[in-house]
């Protein structure tokens, strides 16, 4: 699970260490010592343009500081330079019940040494190969894009952790596609892997729900509080202009919002907009309510758009790149991959 479900709730802390907790990217620090900063460079960017996979490039990048003595990478590995707070910022995590854990694509020495730094529960990391105490540019690789997804349900399952427990608001007017869409995507989710701990309901008001184009839902759950949540989503729909007179539940969003993680598809942006959640933040929406959106948020024409806790996505189809980019986010890319491949559906990617 990500940093971004709410402080008492959050069971599981996954830090990419680089960047993140420290200010070393360790990889291109080590090629300086070999004069091979360009060379290591240069295959990044190729990896991030997309030329090469993200395994194939870091095996070549490898290769590039064969030679290296295990001691200059011990060395290196002691010299991790902490982001202002995270020494601090960890340990506050651990009280208040959260198992930290730390992910690097650098060798088990800089693990090591960030689990000493940090504290951490625990490390993954990749593991470089030594003759004769020299790198020979050989690599066991645990650790990669698509790897750290199932570092997260490995853990969650071997520590008991429960994931997110998302619901969709619904309201009379409701745009029916706001709402399946999302749900459609996260419920597959876990119909195709039934351990997975993710948990998807509708809630409303009422039980009985008449969407703006006569659909009719059934509500799982009738309830006005949100606090027992990790996510809630909001559609959007034409009858949003009675939910905004609802100040009552205005706020109940409001208080969540501030702690925990939310989203909304298409018009439920003025949802979140009338509850307070939006002012300065960058946000989308419906194309023809982008107008509305201005003066409060930063609108962004684009399909998804984050910003802290909040996360809008733009007109009604883009209920299942939200669905999908949840997917992404909270359980890792290859299951938001397979989901999207089972519904045969080719993703939206922002401009």
């Amino acid at each position: 699970m990500s940093p971004g479900i709410g402080h008492s709730q959050l069971k599981l802390v996954v830090f990419d260490l680089e960047n993140t907790l420290i200010f070393n990217e360790f990889l291109p620090e080590l090629a300086a010592l070999l004069g091979k900063e360009e060379e290591v460079a240069a295959i990044t960017q190729a990896g991030i343009d997309g030329h090469i996979d993200w395994e194939e490039g870091f095996r070549m990048r490898a290769q590039r500081l064969r030679g290296l003595t295990q001691a200059q990478i011990i060395r290196a590995a002691r010299e991790l330079r902490p982001m202002p707070g995270a020494k601090e910022f960890v340990p506050w995590l651990q009280a208040e019940s959260s198992k930290v854990v730390l992910v690097t694509g650098g060798p088990r020495e800089v693990a090591e040494s960030a689990l000493a730094l940090f504290d951490a529960d625990t490390v993954f990391s990749n593991e470089f190969h030594y003759e004769d105490g020299i790198f020979t540019g050989a690599v066991t690789i645990h650790v990669s894009p698509r790897r750290k997804g199932e570092i997260v349900r490995e853990l969650a399952a071997k520590w008991g952790i429960r994931k997110d427990e998302i619901i969709a608001v619904l309201f009379d007017g409701v745009e029916e596609l706001d709402a399946v869409g999302v749900y459609e995507v996260l419920a597959k989710a876990k119909q195709l892997h039934p351990p997975l701990d993710l948990t998807v309901r509708f809630r409303a008001l009422k039980e009985q729900i008449t969407g703006a184009l006569g659909m009719k839902f059934l509500a799982h759950e009738v309830r006005r509080d949100l606090a027992d949540l990790d996510l809630v989503i909001v559609p959007g729909g034409q009858g949003r202009a009675e939910v905004v007179k609802d100040s009552e539940w205005l706020q109940s969003l409001l208080d969540f919002g501030t702690e925990k993680p939310v989203a909304s598809v298409c018009t439920g942006a003025l949802i979140l907009m009338a509850a307070g959640l939006l002012a300065g933040r960058k946000a989308t929406t419906h194309r023809s309510a982008m107008d509305e959106l201005r003066g409060t948020a930063q609108v962004v024409d684009q399909r998804i758009v984050e910003d802290g806790l909040v996360t809008t996505a733009g007109g009604v189809t883009a209920s299942i790149d939200l669905g999908l980019q949840l997917l992404r986010k909270h359980f890792g890319p290859e299951l938001a991959d397979e989901v999207a491949e089972h519904l045969e559906y080719r993703e939206n990617q922002n401009p």
